[in-house]
């Protein structure tokens, strides 16, 4: 048994990223050891398409069993088909678009198919050139052009004809009609197009409902028939005869109760308690009433007078009925009908309700019967379709290989920058790079943040978010006319919220430098940086301090309305001099005086008093006790604060914004200290401008070095 020495076996190279080791993946080298790793190994494992900003039809063509996601066994499938089929994998690289015939092997039944094609497509090149010059390399967009050019032909799809396909309007017509009435098979393109299987429905339900309707054909000399008594103008007078035939024959049947019984003639009249729960001013209730009421009320005579007593509801399509079916088959426009007459009527139209109540239930009985005999008597009509149909076939097979031939480029092309986004992270910790589930720069309150990730679902993402640690900001962003575009996480991971909040509008500029409108929607809240933590306190102060001097306040103006509006209630209750002199007004007045004199002397008596009660306090305890106790207040609020938030800082997740979106990943993904800044920051201002004052971290150092030192001085560490 031969056995391979351990120093010629491939090696796998890791690198470590975030407190993750990630596969190194540069070379083909690199590429070839994929299919060979550990799935436990790889950084995902599955992620849907809508969240990879590549390729889509690289992503499709790897997307093997189409269900939107690609997974670990498709990516192993699609490196293996790469490496199987290329003969110089030193040019499987980044962005190369382009190939020569010699890369393709030939040693597989599906290489010796991409080659052909390849060498057919090197050939239509050269026919278009201007120069007719021979030409070795194959470009993607030339292959693209080729297969955009054969499938608008309609015949692109192995056993479906699209009404594009079509030589003539006379066949377009035809294609139409069949998918208007039978219906057709869904194309790859979205569109619907004729198989087999609809083009002998359709032949088969057309002869079936021809042969139908032929049935009340007139025979040559003759005006009228069995099935067709009135000629012609039978279909009108059984449409009108239908119509009516269940109330006559309802009318007829009353007759025979109130012949029996006459005292039942009452009882059909509706009830007092059904006409009083009637609404008159709804006028379709009214109408629904009336048309669920006999044609008229029931006779011993057992006869039907069309000119007295008709239901309103039918009176001007009664006048209609009787000139359609009564006159052309009683001979004139009878002004009563007996039951014997109806009977008469009733067996003249029987033969043709037969024929109507066989018509056949099939999906073509809307198209005129005379254009369906075309169809039917004209064989160039199926010919040409059968035609077409084979030649989708062919067609269809070579669209295959020319398929084949665009996928080997995309694969070439695409591969290994998509590996670099899935078994690995690298550019996700490049700052220079993007990984393939960024989508671009979100610009909002002066800052850019550039890890946007696509949300298929908020508020499934916002169950990752709340335990990813991080501060997201979810965002719509929307196109030029205002239509929704889609969803955005976007994590701020430096400096402070800011001004950031929900309904904030900035703008959002994707990969491809194009720029959309952006709005925030929702925020999940978690720390984002020490020196917010630090000031969180401070500023919740602030906030407790300022609510309660507004609350102070507001008393204060109610206390001062109020006792303001006592005053001159007071004013106004003194009696008027003039009118009523007294001696008692200027002692009452000097006695206000006074009151308020001595009110305003004992406040001020009691503010002096609680200023001394202070300084003295504050004497007796002394500046060091005092210092002490003031850095003790601001520690015991501070620490624990900044504590909780560098926990929450150093356990920030970034594979928990990717699960959200609906990706699969094996490990943990910590925001590091370069990307913290990376992913947030104020862009710099021009070089050499002038008016800008930078901002400095001068004030922070400061307060933390005054409370060291009154922290050492208080434990008499600093001798002062």
């Amino acid at each position: 048994m031969e056995v391979t020495a351990i120093s010629k076996l491939p090696k796998h190279t890791f690198q470590r990223f975030g407190r993750t080791y990630h596969l190194s993946i540069r070379t083909v080298e690199d590429l070839e050891l994929i299919p060979d790793l550990e799935e436990a190994l790889w950084i995902a494992t599955t992620a849907p398409i809508e969240t990879i900003n590549c390729d889509l039809k690289f992503m499709n063509y790897m997307d093997f069993d189409r269900d939107g996601r690609i997974r670990v066994s498709e990516v192993k499938a699609a490196v293996r088909w790469l490496l199987d089929h290329h003969q110089h994998k030193e040019k499987i690289e980044a962005g190369n678009f382009s190939i020569v015939m010699d890369d393709i092997r030939e040693d597989s039944p599906e290489g010796k198919r991409i080659r052909t094609s390849a060498a057919k497509i090197l050939r239509r090149i050269a026919r278009k050139s201007p120069s007719g010059e021979e030409k070795k390399v194959i470009e993607l967009s030339e292959v693209q052009k080729i297969i955009a050019v054969e499938e608008k032909g309609g015949l692109d799809e192995a056993g479906i004809v699209l009404a594009s396909a079509a030589p003539n309007e006379k066949i377009c017509e035809f294609i139409k009609t069949i998918l208007l009435t039978v219906g057709g098979k869904d194309h790859h393109n979205g569109e619907t197009g004729v198989a087999d299987e609809q083009l002998e429905q359709f032949m088969s339900q057309s002869k079936e409902f021809c042969d139908w309707y032929m049935l009340s054909d007139l025979p040559d000399g003759k005006t009228m028939s069995a099935i067709m008594p009135l000629g012609y103008d039978t279909g009108t007078a059984y449409t009108s005869f239908i119509k009516f035939r269940d109330k006559i024959d309802q009318y007829f049947a009353l007759c025979d109760l109130v012949r029996l019984n006459p005292e039942l003639l009452g009882s059909f009249r509706p009830a007092k308690e059904q006409i009083d729960t009637l609404n008159f001013s709804d006028t379709s209730a009214v109408d629904s009433f009336l048309a669920e009421q006999p044609l008229s009320w029931p006779k011993v005579e057992n006869v039907l007078n069309f000119e007295s007593q008709i239901n309103p509801y039918y009176a001007e399509d009664i006048q209609e009925f009787s000139n359609l079916v009564l006159r052309p088959i009683l001979g004139k426009n009878p002004k009563t009908l007996t039951e014997h007459q109806w009977r008469s009527v009733k067996n003249s139209l029987q033969k043709h309700h037969e024929w109507m109540q066989s018509r056949p239930e099939v999906d073509v009985d809307e198209i005129d019967p005379s254009d369906l005999k075309v169809f039917l008597d004209d064989p160039d009509y199926v010919n040409t379709l059968n035609a077409l149909i084979q030649e989708s076939h062919k067609k269809s097979f070579d669209l295959d290989n020319l398929r084949l031939v665009e996928k080997f480029i995309l694969f070439q092309a695409n591969i290994l920058q998509f590996v670099n986004s899935f078994v690995s992270f690298p550019e996700l910790y490049n700052p220079k790079k993007r990984a393939l589930f960024e989508v671009g720069t979100l610009i909002i309150d002066g800052r850019h943040f550039t890890l946007a990730v696509k949300v298929p679902n908020r508020d499934q993402h916002a169950k990752f978010s709340s335990v990813s640690n991080m501060f997201v900001m979810y965002v719509e962003v929307f196109s030029d006319d205002s239509e929704k575009l889609y969803e955005l996480a976007v994590p701020i991971t430096s400096g402070t919220r800011g001004n950031v909040h929900v309904n904030k509008w900035g703008i959002f500029r994707d990969i491809h430098g194009v720029e959309h409108h952006a709005r925030v929607v929702q925020i999940v809240e978690n720390p984002i940086s020490i020196g917010e933590a630090i000031a969180a306190p401070f500023k919740r102060l602030g906030q407790a301090l300022t609510s309660k001097l507004e609350d102070m306040t507001n008393k204060a103006e109610q206390q001062l309305d109020k006792e303001g509006g006592e005053v001159l209630t007071k004013i106004k209750e003194v009696p008027d001099e003039k009118a009523k002199p007294s001696t008692e007004a200027p002692r009452k007045e000097a006695d206000n005086s006074g009151g308020l004199l001595a009110g305003g002397g004992i406040a001020f008596a009691a503010l002096g008093s609680s200023v001394a009660f202070i300084a003295r306090t504050l004497s007796e305890i002394g500046w060091k006790m005092m210092l002490g106790g003031l850095l003790g207040a601001i520690l015991a609020v501070m620490l624990p604060a900044v504590i909780v938030a560098y926990i929450k800082l150093v356990k920030r997740d970034l594979s928990s914004i990717l699960e959200g979106s609906g990706w699969g990943l094996n490990s943990r993904m910590r925001l590091t200290r370069g990307q913290t800044f990376t992913f947030t920051h104020r862009p710099p201002y021009p070089v050499g401008s002038k008016g800008i004052v930078h901002r400095s971290w001068w004030f922070w150092i400061l307060f933390l070095v005054l409370i060291l030192v009154g922290i050492a001085y208080f434990w008499g560490y600093l001798p002062i």
